[in-house]
């Protein structure tokens, strides 16, 4: 076929797409701002989780271990840590005094001499061991944790990674539960726009019985309908995407306000072209692969008389 014939084809096919959605402007709206929530809120949920991977990645491990000593029955000092020298990839040790100990948690709390007239200092005594960075894998950090942590006269080891290691577990669950909700609302998708196009096929069931009888073929009776899938798949992107920024608007002032309080300045990286590129590539793939599923399931019903 001559490209310009072709070309034109398409282009009456994109001007009847446009006539059948303005035709019901109420319903075309009600409908796309429904598919809109539908790919917003994995959109909105998987940049929220891409954001908690760029804060998880500000904590690099620091490769410390703080190790406290049993309080009422501290061991021998200097044979711990000369046990604690001796481990493979320790790069150093320091201890830090009860008495030392005390003093910092009254400048930290911001109490300066309160504490000093305590008769009893309820803090022990306690090592800051330092790992060579080669050997501050998760796995490794956390075997030594362990490993000290089971030794006489040690009360409890604090890894310095392990609430960024549990945050980052909460972040990939995140990322799992907003790629399954993506599939399950891009199904939705797919239904909602195959069922608008199903009630366009069959509302114009004698106007395609026609076209078939003057020897119009399948393809050139579905165009239009797809032509409207992708059309109301696109504006349904367009509306997800408006209502994404909007929603991160709402979340990064919240998670200013939240790290303000703790004396930090933190907020959310809005996604860039390349996201909204992609839910445009998303909106459009979904609203065509509906209507061809329901154009091409129920053209097969009409057959002129």
């Amino acid at each position: 076929m001559n490209p310009r014939i072709r070309l034109h084809q398409h282009r009456e096919a994109l001007d009847d797409a446009l006539a059948q959605l303005g035709r019901a402007p109420g319903s075309t709206l009600l409908t796309t701002l429904v598919l809109a929530l539908a790919l917003a809120l994995p959109a909105t949920l998987l940049v929220t989780t891409d954001n908690l991977e760029r804060l998880t990645e500000r904590f690099d491990a620091p490769g410390t271990l703080n190790v406290f000593l049993v309080p009422n029955d501290p061991p021998d000092r200097e044979a711990l840590e000369e046990r604690l020298r001796g481990l493979d990839g320790v790069r150093a040790v320091a201890f830090t005094p009860p008495d030392e100990a005390l003093e910092e948690a009254a400048d930290l709390l911001g109490l300066g001499d309160a504490l000093a007239g305590m008769p009893d200092n309820p803090l022990p005594g306690s090592f800051r061991v330092t790992v060579a960075p080669a050997q501050r894998a998760p796995e490794r950090m956390s075997g030594l944790a362990e490993d000290i942590g089971g030794w006489s006269g040690v009360d409890q080891v604090q890894y310095e990674r392990q609430w960024v290691e549990r945050f980052q577990a909460v972040v990939d669950f995140l990322g799992s539960l907003g790629g399954g909700i993506a599939l399950v609302l891009g199904g939705v998708v797919i239904l909602v726009i195959g069922n608008t196009i199903r009630l366009a096929v069959a509302a114009r069931r004698r106007e395609i019985e026609v076209v078939k009888m003057i020897g119009g073929t399948d393809a050139f009776v579905r165009r239009p309908f797809l032509y409207a899938g992708l059309i109301q798949g696109l504006l349904a992107a367009v509306g997800a995407g408006v209502l994404v920024a909007v929603a991160l608007a709402f979340l990064d002032a919240a998670v200013a306000d939240l790290a303000a309080r703790y004396g930090a300045r933190l907020g959310l990286e809005g996604p860039g072209a390349g996201f909204y590129g992609y839910l445009l590539l998303a909106g459009g793939a979904l609203g065509w692969l509906g209507s061809r599923v329901a154009v091409r399931r129920h053209l097969r019903e009409i057959e002129p008389a």
